[in-house]
């Protein structure tokens, strides 16, 4: 008996040691990591920026000098409608809205494939006129005067007067000249430039051709001209 005791002493403290070391060989379970809970700031709403206008190029202020309406014998000399009593004499004439000196619009003549000319013109009866011309003591004076825009395609242009001794009945015909005048003429590509030239109207004058030309460096070139105008001699 003793020795059954013995063995079951020695069993249960095998067992009990057994357990010991079992347990001490489990792993301890973790404990959970608690969730960091980061507080985000609220973003404020964005504020729509209201942008200005783009600012416009403000048009130059151009003013002409004061003309005596009952000797400015120019007809249209503003386009400010059409292109009446202007008539094309070589390349294509046209009334653009796009290039003006003074508002709403001015002509613009185009050279043409024949030598790369633009040629433009308004012939004006003065007989009647001539009667009531004011007199200086070197006789009937007048001042013609535009403004002419070039553009790269131009070699140059320029204003010139004619006067005839025929009236403008027979335009198409060869007048007899009996005097002319000529402006300065733009070289290149020029920005409104004022051309003007004056002189005497000649006694046997019955009519005058006020022409704008030029020729360019192909049948591309453009001028335009506004304000044709004029005026008696300054006091």
């Amino acid at each position: 008996m003793p020795r059954i005791y013995s063995m079951i002493y020695h069993r249960a403290t095998f067992l009990i040691a057994l357990g010991f070391l079992l347990a001490a060989c489990t792993p301890t379970p973790e404990a959970p990591i608690p969730e960091t809970i980061v507080e985000k700031t609220p973003i404020p709403p964005q504020v729509t920026k209201t942008l200005p206008p783009p600012t416009e190029t403000p048009e130059p202020v151009r003013t002409l000098l004061p003309v005596d309406a009952t000797y400015q014998i120019v007809q249209n000399s503003s386009f400010n409608a059409d292109k009446r009593n202007w008539s094309q004499r070589s390349g294509k004439l046209n009334r653009t809205t796009s290039q003006y000196y003074t508002a709403p619009g001015a002509g613009m003549l185009i050279t043409s494939e024949a030598g790369n000319l633009g040629v433009a013109g308004q012939c004006i009866d003065l007989q009647e006129k001539i009667m009531e011309w004011p007199n200086t003591d070197i006789g009937k004076e007048i001042t013609f005067a535009t403004y002419l825009k070039t553009d790269e395609n131009i070699e140059e242009a320029n204003l010139l007067i004619i006067f005839h001794q025929g009236d403008c009945k027979h335009e198409d015909q060869l007048h007899v000249q009996v005097g002319t005048l000529n402006t300065t003429p733009l070289i290149g590509a020029q920005d409104w430039t004022l051309l003007s030239t004056s002189g005497i109207i000649p006694d046997d004058t019955k009519s005058v051709d006020v022409i704008i030309r030029g020729s360019g460096v192909n049948n591309e070139g453009k001028i335009y001209f506004d304000d044709v105008r004029t005026y008696l001699p300054a006091p």
